[in-house]
């Protein structure tokens, strides 16, 4: 009896100094642990940082039923937004089609200038510039549609006024040199223009002191032209449109934008449009 509980207890110590043995071999490699540990926390904030937040914008609207009642009357009301095989029913609220050919979408597009669209390339990462660019490039939409590829228009603004121009157009490379805006840039794409927007320092009465510090500096713009066709199937391919319930009239209409505002000028302007 008293060698049983002598191997019993020779067995535990040899159990206990085989822990510490594992223990000991793994602490030694601490700084590993620490360095893997903040390594990753590094790469999460990066990660956060560079990447690019994607909101969803929604209001309700209340659908003309002029026919029947509950989601027959949404399904005609929208069919004269183009917007019907949008529609999620309640049967089958997984399926979202999308919109191939939705003119009104495309006229939205093009009324918002949303096909064109600028970068502040001084930012890191680079920022979007709805409707806060110191420069507005113009193409009108019968041209835009035409283009192939996107048009890269690459813009160094002066603080006197003056601007350099870089117009990347498939293989082809235009470049051009501005005293003064507004201008004019023929293309064989199209013609371009340019405008100071009416709050930009240079076109406006502002003091040097109320003037920003990037203002007094060198910027770098690019706009990217799209077609708007193609602009406005990527929107309705971010954009739901469901009723709240099988009997109602209303819908609720969702949109994923990296932008809020200009989320909500598009679905403002969606809503105008069917109003």
């Amino acid at each position: 009896m008293k060698e049983t509980d002598f191997n019993e207890a020779q067995e535990s110590k040899e159990e206990n100094i085989d822990v510490k043995e594992l223990l000991f071999k793994y602490l030694i490699h601490w700084p590993w642990f620490v360095g893997a540990v903040v390594a990753c926390l590094i790469a999460a904030w990066v990660y956060l940082y560079v990447s690019t937040p994607v909101y969803n914008i929604s209001a309700t609207v209340l659908i003309k039923d002029d026919k029947k009642g509950g989601s027959a009357g949404m399904l005609s009301g929208l069919e004269s937004l183009g917007l019907d095989g949008m529609v999620s029913s309640s049967q089958n609220i997984d399926n979202e089609i999308e919109v191939l050919r939705s003119k009104t979408i495309a006229k939205e597009v093009e009324d918002l200038g949303l096909y064109i669209s600028y970068t502040d390339e001084d930012e890191f990462p680079s920022r979007n510039m709805y409707k806060t660019s110191p420069v507005q490039v113009s193409l009108t939409p019968q041209e835009a549609d035409l283009l192939e590829e996107p048009m890269i228009v690459e813009m160094m603004l002066q603080p006197q006024g003056s601007m350099d121009v870089t117009v990347k157009i498939d293989d082809d490379e235009y470049q051009k040199h501005f005293e003064k805006l507004p201008a004019v840039f023929p293309t064989d794409k199209g013609t371009l223009a340019f405008f100071l927007t009416p709050d930009s320092v240079l076109s406006s009465k502002r003091t040097l002191e109320e003037t920003t510090a990037s203002e007094k500096t060198t910027r770098n713009i690019t706009a990217t032209i799209n077609k708007p066709l193609a602009v406005a199937k990527w929107c309705c391919k971010n954009m739901t449109i469901e009723p709240t319930s099988k009997t109602t009239s209303v819908a609720v209409i969702s949109l994923k934008n990296s932008n809020v505002e200009r989320g909500k000028d598009f679905i403002n302007k969606l809503l105008e449009m069917y109003n």
